[in-house]
């Protein structure tokens, strides 16, 4: 008995925290929701990676950058997060970014200065993915890696507007593992990099530049010292094109 109540603490100590940034005119922010991912039942799925290094493998990326906001509210409060461009025409983000946009009209931004409403075509709730029709200008859309190539220590980047930042900023770490939740079937991509609030519907890069995530959640707490959550790349490109009008 000493046994189960040990692992039932240490479940109960692990806390997965989606990386909504929530903003108001006054500057509070709302309380961070947990996720709704039980990731206690997780098995392990090995990669093995294959891919030749850039030697700035964020820049690539950069201009597929947009930051996601939805309309305030009557207080003046309203969410941001990241999005990237998947597609002329198409962005791809986190369900929970997008969840307050009242219509389904968000605000977005891009790196060449130009902004534009954005309509969400399709949202997922369990699999936390958002398909937003935007005028995305000249920006061009992402290069798409190979997640099921990744080793172990692989070196990965984020790239979003963390914290709120009107300009984006990169942090780094390495692969973990790929886990399943075996409740729901959701994968996700276990990191150490260091995500943040606002970091939530952005990328997840190789060391070439390509995506090969979408950041999703972080997990902190029973010892760990940090683990980022990525939904993976395929599953996000999979999900995106089966939802867009034909």
């Amino acid at each position: 008995m000493r046994g189960i109540s040990q692992r039932s603490a240490l479940r109960a100590a692990i806390v997965i925290t989606v990386l909504l940034l929530g903003c108001s005119s006054s500057g509070s922010s709302p309380s961070t929701p947990l996720a709704g991912s039980n990731l206690a039942g997780k098995e392990t799925v090995r990669q093995g990676e294959e891919c030749a290094p850039e030697s700035n493998p964020v820049a690539l990326v950069l201009p597929s950058l947009v930051r996601v906001e939805t309309l305030p509210d009557a207080q003046g409060s309203y969410s941001a997060g990241t999005g990237i461009v998947i597609d002329q025409g198409w962005l791809l983000t986190n369900q929970h970014v997008i969840d307050g946009a009242v219509g389904g009209v968000v605000r977005t931004f891009y790196g060449d200065g130009h902004q534009a409403a954005g309509k969400v075509v399709a949202s997922d709730a369990g699999l936390d993915l958002a398909l937003v029709q935007s005028d995305t200008g000249d920006q061009q859309s992402v290069n798409w890696g190979d997640e099921g190539k990744l080793q172990p220590g692989a070196v990965l980047f984020a790239v979003g507007f963390a914290r709120g930042a009107r300009l984006p900023s990169k942090s780094q770490g390495r692969y973990v593992q790929t886990i399943v939740d075996r409740s729901t079937g959701q994968a996700f991509i276990e990191s150490d990099v260091p995500l943040e609030h606002g970091d939530s519907g952005g990328p997840l890069l190789n060391r070439c530049g390509q995506v090969i995530g979408i950041n999703t959640a972080r997990i902190s707490g029973a010892g760990r010292q940090y683990a980022g959550l990525s939904i993976p790349g395929f599953g996000a490109r999979r999900w995106s094109t089966r939802n867009r009008p034909q």
